[in-house]
């Protein structure tokens, strides 16, 4: 992070995320809620860390897998 970026956000730095995990465990969806108060690469690096996400274990109802909305924070400390 160049030293604009990092006097703007700050060392220690937390993305909120929003996805869906879909029946079949697969990640989509994917949004940052708060990209205003992070910088655009450490957005792109969380973005990027999810898409590599291996498949999650989906949601269960009565025995058969639903989509599931999460909300993850995401903390970055800088050194």
């Amino acid at each position: 992070m160049d030293s604009v970026a990092y006097s703007k956000y700050g060392a220690q730095q937390m993305a909120i995320l929003n996805f869906i995990v879909c029946e079949d465990g697969a990640i989509c969806n994917i949004e940052i809620e708060n990209p205003e108060k992070i910088s655009p690469e450490f957005a792109k690096a969380v973005l990027a860390a999810m898409r590599k996400s291996p498949q999650w274990m989906p949601a269960l109802v009565k025995g058969k897998a639903v989509k599931t909305r999460f909300r993850q924070p995401v903390v970055a400390v800088l050194e």
